[in-house]
């Protein structure tokens, strides 16, 4: 049986963006680091264990991508 990787979230001194709170409950948010087919990929999750997005987003393959994608509010959203 394949073993993996168990998941590991970054620090905050490893992350050089500011995260915005989660966008449902306000949380403060965690940037997970594992190993999807043989490589390192990113996904990042509220901490919030009632929250929509405990689950996280899809994987992203540099940290700062899932971060990107984490802070957009969208078109209208909150800046």
């Amino acid at each position: 049986m394949t073993k993996f990787p168990e998941p590991k979230p970054l620090k905050d001194e490893d992350i050089d963006v500011t995260l915005k709170p989660c966008p449902f409950c306000g949380e403060k948010p965690e940037v997970v680091e594992t190993r999807d087919y043989g490589m390192n990929v990113y996904t990042i999750h509220c901490t919030n264990r009632k929250c929509l997005l405990y689950f996280g987003v899809a994987p992203y393959q540099q940290a700062s991508e899932v971060i990107q994608a984490w802070n957009w509010r969208g078109r209208y959203g909150h800046e």
